[in-house]
């Protein structure tokens, strides 16, 4: 039979998860502190469906349920600087979206007093009012006592208490095999209709979300087919044999727990001493890579929709953030690339041209590099658009780096070969590198560049430049085009071949490089 969301007996499961939680898992509170966000909804004493509901300045410190949801478009009906004193006096839940009337109706049925939910909390006309409390995001979700993640709905307007059905009689069935956190055997089925095309949780495409969910202690993911109570330490499910404990592949411990936290601080002690024993970049970068491939309906928002994963991790490790990079994994993680080269006609804004968040579209990073011991950052600076909120929106930055550099010209092809006195390159002339641009269409044919070499990276031999391509701009500053690298070597080639060609690209790299300063915007 059909899940009925709304009975009792499902907020009876409910309830008893967050009773079990808060009073058996310490560690699921231990990050908590007292705190309250600006605005909250005060949806009524418990369970009551008629209760006054209002917005609420600075309420006093109590339990507060968080909403993450997609808003689907603008949203028709929310807080602004005409209506604000409205809101403080009543709420009219009928003209609520939805998902938003669901949100209120599972506070008060978990017996809690408050909501928060960005739409209605937060100023949406006033430009400061948003960036402030945007800044407040990782303390808004690290410590609400539960977050609704209301992963079904792509909309504000669909809701998310509606009944669960059960699968049709032509859907397939199969079993999923794993071991739990206590390294248990144990098992979830599932259930796949031959002619299925809805997203199955069109949260998860959201690029706010992710932060959300990551930042959240505890929360109750409202599926298309089940319901999910995850925490720090179990995960529970309705019905319990349809859930998959890891289908949105993502937790705050599964990046950041104590021993990655502890391996980034050894790096960042210990990175001049003994290269071999550092970890991978992998953690934060594998972050990024996956929220760069989610979606936002404001594209301006690409820094502001992480500044709470930011702010959490900075807190955690005394680290220098700049515009989605950390100062202690610079210049390493300056070679991100585009994935694949975004077709926009430009970048979402001109500066910081080094940062992966002027770029629409996937970035993927390095796994393994071996760094240039001649590669120096000499300063990083950003200016954020907001004083208040340094790991938010950045108006512009700048890098200084010194390094080995050769100019190059450009090819369509992705090629970049040396220049003669003539300003041309011979017709026969083999490559020196290629080069992955990050917008295909900023590199122009036979254009001058600069490859500023950052890396030394190769399964096969060693000194292989590779780093970034950069064009002057003016008063001597640089802007990042792309990263560029030695052509592969065809695999048939003969051992002859392979080092006649290796030797010949190496020696013209070396002859015509320079040591240079470049001050990149």
């Amino acid at each position: 039979m059909d899940l009925e969301l709304q009975s009792d007996a499902t907020f009876s499961h409910l309830n008893q998860w967050l009773h079990t939680c808060q009073k058996r898992h310490r560690v699921c509170d231990k990050s908590a502190i007292p705190f309250m966000p600006s605005f909250a909804i005060d949806v009524g004493p418990f369970n009551s469906a008629e209760a006054h509901v209002r917005l609420v300045r600075s309420p006093r410190h109590e339990r507060y349920v968080a909403l993450s949801y997609c808003w689907g478009g603008d949203q028709d009906f929310k807080a602004t600087t005409s209506n604000l004193s409205q809101l403080l006096r009543e709420i009219d839940v009928s003209k609520l979206p939805k998902t938003i009337q669901d949100a209120i109706t599972v506070t008060r049925r978990l017996g809690i007093r408050y909501l928060w939910v960005d739409s209605i909390c937060i100023i949406q006309d006033d430009a400061r009012h948003c960036g402030l409390q945007i800044a407040q995001m990782s303390k808004v979700y690290r410590n609400a006592c539960v977050t609704i993640l209301a992963a079904r709905s792509a909309s504000c307007v669909q809701g998310f208490l509606h009944n669960i059905q059960k699968p049709g009689a032509s859907a397939s069935a199969f079993r999923f095999w794993f071991r739990d956190a206590n390294f248990n055997i144990s098992s979830v089925i599932g259930f796949c209709e031959p002619d299925d095309t809805q997203v199955r949780n069109p949260l998860a495409l959201r690029g706010w979300a992710m932060q959300e969910f990551l930042l959240s202690r505890r929360t109750i993911k409202f599926g298309i087919d089940h319901i999910r109570w995850t925490c720090r330490l179990s995960t529970w499910c309705l019905p319990s044999t349809f859930c998959d404990p890891y289908d949105d592949g993502l937790s705050i411990e599964n990046w950041w727990n104590d021993r990655q936290i502890e391996e980034l601080k050894l790096w960042q002690k210990f990175r001049s001493i003994d290269p071999e024993d550092i970890t991978d970049l992998t953690t934060w970068t594998g972050l990024v890579e996956n929220y760069t491939r989610r979606a936002l309906s404001d594209k301006s928002d690409r820094l502001l929709a992480l500044s709470g994963m930011a702010t959490y991790i900075a807190s955690r490790l005394s680290s220098l953030y700049v515009a989605g990079l950390w100062v202690e994994q610079l210049p390493e993680t300056l070679l991100w690339q585009s994935t694949p080269p975004s077709h926009v006609a430009q970048r979402l804004q001109p500066s910081p041209s080094w940062s992966w968040a002027t770029v629409d579209g996937p970035v993927s990073f390095q796994d393994t590099i071996n760094m240039d011991p001649r590669i120096e950052l000499v300063s990083a600076n950003v200016v954020p658009a907001l004083e208040e909120a340094p790991f938010g929106s950045v108006v512009s930055g700048e890098l200084i780096i010194r390094g080995w550099a050769v100019k190059l010209a450009c090819r369509g092809d992705g090629s970049l070969f040396e220049k003669f006195g003539s300003n041309e390159y011979a017709a026969d002339a083999d490559p020196i590198a290629y080069y992955s641009a990050d917008i295909s269409t900023e590199l122009e044919a036979d254009e001058s560049v600069w490859c500023l070499q950052v890396a030394e990276y190769s399964l096969r031999v060693t000194d292989q430049p590779q780093g970034l391509v950069l064009t002057e701009h003016e008063r001597n500053t640089f802007r990042r085009k792309g990263v560029f690298s030695y052509i592969p070597i065809k695999d048939d080639a003969s051992l002859a071949e392979f080092t006649t060609c290796y030797e010949k690209r190496t020696t013209s790299w070396i002859q015509h490089r320079t040591f240079k300063e470049f001050v990149i915007i």
